[in-house]
């Protein structure tokens, strides 16, 4: 399923870095709740290209949603680095198409 994600706030240019994860904070079914790294995990396929630099902007991706009765789900997300919260949370809206 693609995807068509708007990233806000992000605040941070390291998405790169395996070390970092995110979870869903807030949100709707389908927000991932358990830490996944920012780019592969559990279904979750990011682009490492498809990110610009720091993060902001628009980008799209791939990833397995867990149900497909909603067509879009809108998350609150947190990034974290080992297992610690850092930066400001921040919305991702998730489309599909």
């Amino acid at each position: 399923m693609k995807v068509t994600t708007q990233w806000v706030n992000s605040g941070i240019g390291t998405w790169y870095q395996p070390s970092i994860q995110m979870k869903a904070i807030a949100g709707g079914p389908g927000c991932p709740t358990a830490p996944v790294p920012v780019y592969l995990q559990s279904g979750w396929i990011v682009s490492r290209s498809a990110i610009p630099p720091g993060g902001y902007g628009s980008s799209s991706f791939q990833f397995k949603a867990p149900t497909t009765k909603y067509t879009t789900v809108k998350c609150t997300m947190q990034l974290t680095t080992s297992g610690v919260p850092f930066g400001t949370p921040y919305t991702i809206t998730f489309i599909t198409q």
